[in-house]
């Protein structure tokens, strides 16, 4: 299992890659997540995260945001992404 490990605040998030929830009901989720990736790798991460918020990957979106220092824009998203889990991952 690959772990991603981010400082926020004072605390470390460490977040297992296959649990990222996806929010929302997006037809063409996969789809964008593709494109975001391709932003990610072209290194336009700003774009990147957005599109990963757009489709509703926000862990995806809060790990770009982490990586390009805005760690108070990440954990907002963290924890977004947190109320919208269901009741039973918590």
């Amino acid at each position: 299992m690959i772990l991603f490990s981010y400082r926020v605040g004072a605390a470390n998030v460490v977040l297992p890659r296959s649990s990222r929830p996806m929010v929302g009901d997006f037809p063409n989720a996969s789809s964008g997540q593709e494109r975001a990736r391709r932003l990610e790798r072209e290194g336009r991460s700003e774009d990147a995260a957005r599109l990963y918020q757009d489709v509703g990957a926000l862990v995806d979106a809060a790990r770009v945001l982490a990586r390009i220092h805005r760690f108070i824009d990440s954990a907002k998203l963290l924890i977004q992404a947190r109320s919208f889990a269901s009741p039973a991952t918590r």
